[in-house]
């Protein structure tokens, strides 16, 4: 590898020349997550409960970054990748690891199955392919504005009724007046809050009201 001229270099691999993580294994094969995901889901969770009992959703876990309990009985934890523990260069740790591997445009539950989702889908679309934190957060591509969109469909149509989606969104990149516009004008959040260091992530509440009315 290059040397490294500045740390966003190391971890965006923006400039083609420091791309951080280049060791295939960590970037397996759908196959190969598929295989994990079952011995996973052959496990039975710590609470006993089974999926249909959990009330919570996390519909693209990640690596549970801001779960205070990171194995919460009530929550399924969904993530389309598996990542075995890895630090990195830095000393930065990371471990994906989801109870259903699953895309959050196809959700593998029944319409009205949770009281509450988190959807907090990947927000870049300028790393390369296999930098840090694209191993980290995910990221996007040009279809980006429909990906969004039926991401927050699915998410919905799991919530039960008077249930609360939680979105959270990191403007570094897509300002999030493009991803409201993308999500769509049917559905509009009732508060909101900034967080982080230069106040750029947005955390936001909807509510899933029933279609015949309230």
């Amino acid at each position: 590898m290059d040397a490294i001229e500045t740390e966003e270099e190391y971890l965006y691999g923006i400039k083609g020349k420091t791309v951080l993580v280049q060791q295939d294994d960590l970037f397996p094969r759908e196959d190969e997550c598929r295989e994990q995901c079952d011995r996973l889901n052959q496990k039975s969770f710590h609470s006993g409960k089974s999926m249909t009992e959990k009330l919570i959703l996390d519909a693209c876990c990640g690596s549970r970054m801001f779960w205070f309990d990171k194995s919460n009985p009530d929550v399924v934890f969904c993530d389309k990748r598996i990542v075995e523990p890895f630090t990195n260069q830095l000393g930065l740790n990371i471990e994906i690891k989801p109870n259903i591997l699953s895309d959050f445009t196809a959700l593998p539950f029944a319409d009205g199955s949770f009281r509450m989702v988190v959807f907090d889908p990947p927000h870049l679309i300028r790393a390369e392919e296999k930098s840090w934190i694209a191993l980290k957060y995910g990221r996007l591509d040009s279809g980006w504005k429909q990906m969004i969109h039926d991401g927050f469909a699915e998410c919905m149509r799991v919530l039960d009724d008077y249930g609360v989606l939680i979105f959270k969104w990191s403007e570094v990149q897509i300002p999030l007046k493009k991803v409201l516009d993308a999500i769509g004008e049917e559905h509009k959040p009732l508060f909101g809050h900034r967080s982080g260091k230069n106040m750029n992530t947005h955390w936001m509440a909807f509510m899933k009201f029933p279609q015949d009315g309230r």
